[in-house]
C-alpha cells in the first residue's frame, strides 16, 4: 500500500506524509518532525523512550571509538612484532654471503 493512499493517524481526513521511525503509523506533517534523524511522532517524541535512545547512540558511538582505538593499538604492536623478526635476521642473509660460506670444490 502506497503512502498516499493512507491516512493520519490523529487527522483521519488527512494524508499521511511519513510513517513514525518508531510505532510505523501513518501521519500528517503536522503530527511529525525530525529528530536526531529521525521522522517521529509527537506521541513518540514525547516519550521517555526518546532520550534512552539518544543514549543509546551515544553508547554505540563510544563503543564503535574503542574498537577503533584497539583496532590502531593491535595494529602497531603487530608492525613492532614484525619489526623486531626482521632486525634478528642476520646481515650475512641480506648480503648473499651466508651462501657463500661453504668452499667450493
Amino acid at each position: 500500500m502506497h503512502l498516499i493512499a493512507l491516512r493520519c493517524s490523529n487527522h483521519g481526513d488527512r494524508e499521511a506524509a511519513a510513517l513514525c521511525s518508531r510505532c510505523r503509523k501513518p501521519h500528517c506533517r503536522e503530527c511529525v518532525t525530525e529528530h536526531d534523524g529521525f521522522v517521529l511522532c509527537n506521541g513518540c517524541l514525547a516519550a521517555p523512550e526518546a532520550e534512552a535512545h539518544a543514549r543509546f547512540r551515544f553508547g554505540s558511538a563510544v563503543s564503535a571509538t574503542t574498537v577503533f582505538l584497539l583496532s590502531v593499538v593491535s595494529l602497531l604492536l603487530l608492525f613492532a612484532l614484525l619489526g623486531k623478526m626482521l632486525l634478528a635476521i642476520p646481515a650475512e642473509l641480506h648480503e648473499g654471503t651466508v651462501w657463500h660460506s661453504e668452499e667450493q670444490p
